[in-house]
């Protein structure tokens, strides 16, 4: 949005995992969960701390994510690019 505080992300249609299921909302949310639960000891937690907190990525409909940030941020694409360790999207379903 025009403060930098809401990103919304449309996900490319047709991306699938290595076992052919597609890529969803549901995944995305799921990982960036993941990597901002205080309790998670995700490597990647320092480089979102005080930019996004849990329960800020939501789900809009099966390709599109919002991201509501602690606070606005006009390099938040940067952060959820390949450039911040261990930022990857993993299956909703991932138990690793």
């Amino acid at each position: 949005d025009e403060t930098a505080r809401r990103w919304t992300f449309k996900l490319r249609p047709g991306v699938k995992f290595h076992d052919g299921r597609s890529v969803t909302a549901k995944d995305v949310v799921a990982s960036f969960e993941r990597l901002v639960d205080p309790n998670s000891g995700s490597s990647a937690l320092s480089a979102y701390k005080g930019i996004l907190s849990k329960g800020g990525a939501k789900i809009v409909d099966d390709e599109t994510v919002a991201f509501d940030l602690d606070k606005s941020n006009s390099n938040f694409p940067f952060y959820v690019s390949s450039d911040v360790y261990n930022a990857v999207i993993l299956p909703a379903d991932y138990a690793g």
